[in-house]
């Protein structure tokens, strides 16, 4: 589970991502961010009820999503706020999700590499 601290949770801190920030695509996601003052990083998850009618899909997403981004916290960069967004019409199995979700992560240079 995705520590506390590191969850995007507010209304404002995501509308503040969505105006100031930086929006990278994928097939079916997209990373946004933007910086924040603060001494770690916080994540947030949106699918919307277009992709998804049932929320236990849409749930299904954001945990598969929030697993990935678990074990990979260490080498994303401190100071960030992002959001992925889930933009597609199909369940993507783990390993479609964890390929889309690296390549953003490198290509908005978002890594400690």
């Amino acid at each position: 589970m995705l520590p506390l601290k590191n969850r995007l949770l507010k209304k404002g801190d995501f509308q503040k991502v969505y105006r100031q920030g930086k929006i990278f695509f994928s097939p079916n996601i997209s990373l946004g961010y933007s910086s924040n003052s603060l001494p770690f990083t916080r994540i947030g998850f949106v699918v919307s009820k277009k992709c998804f009618k049932k929320a236990a899909d849409r749930n299904r997403i954001k945990r598969l999503m929030r697993e990935i981004i678990r074990l990979s916290l260490p080498q994303i960069i401190i100071g960030v706020d992002i959001i992925f967004s889930y933009r597609g019409k199909n369940l993507l199995n783990y390993q479609k999700t964890a390929e889309q979700i690296k390549k953003l992560l490198i290509q908005s240079k978002l890594t400690k590499q």
